[in-house]
């Protein structure tokens, strides 16, 4: 069999975009994550779960699953937070 060289520069653009797309989504993912560790510190939630959100930083493929994980809890912990702070507004406390 005859080895076919592979022509590097037709596919550079689309090496590019995909790096470009991966590059982007990683940075947006470590934007958000910062934004949940300070909203975490505010609000003096248990250490292990600081614990995990500042391992989620870590950028490796298993460990962006625990920070999806960690940015949905975050997300869960306000909404109920949101929740309660109505309910204490409809409710007259004698």
């Amino acid at each position: 069999m005859q080895d076919i060289p592979v022509d590097v520069l037709s596919n550079l653009p689309v090496v590019l975009t995909v790096l470009l797309l991966v590059i982007a989504a990683l940075v947006v993912y470590l934007t958000l994550m910062v934004r949940v560790i300070i909203d975490m510190l505010r609000h003096d939630v248990h250490g292990v779960l600081l614990t995990f959100a500042f391992l989620s930083l870590i950028p490796f493929p298993l460990i962006l699953v625990l920070g999806i994980m960690v940015l949905t809890e975050s997300t869960q912990i306000h909404v109920v937070q949101n929740w309660f702070e109505e309910l204490k507004a409809r409710v007259p406390v004698p």
